[in-house]
């Protein structure tokens, strides 16, 4: 990809007036029982495993169900919105107004 179309992509991405810092990331948690999700630093570091039916902490909530497929690498969560990161590195948005 070349530069003007990265720098394209990224001004595109912030003009649309979306926050730019993800409240937090979820992804599936491959420990099996009892564990489905846990959080996700910005690195990608596991911060913390959430067992079945336990809630994980505020908006991160929304991207519960779909942590519970393997169809996501992991769930970008903001506050205006639900970004899904397949392992390709293709993107799905939801909640975008």
């Amino acid at each position: 990809m070349e530069t003007a179309a990265i720098t394209g992509a990224i001004n595109d991405e912030f003009t649309r007036g979306w926050s730019a810092i993800p409240v937090g990331i979820v992804s599936h948690c491959f420990l099996g029982p009892p564990f489905e999700a846990h959080t996700l630093g910005l690195e990608g570091s596991i911060i913390e495993h959430f067992r079945v039916g336990e809630s994980l902490p505020g908006q991160l909530q929304e991207a519960r169900p779909l942590t519970r497929t393997d169809t996501y690498l992991c769930i970008e969560v903001y506050p205006d919105r639900l970004v899904c990161v397949r392992a390709d590195g293709t993107i799905t948005v939801m909640g975008a107004s």
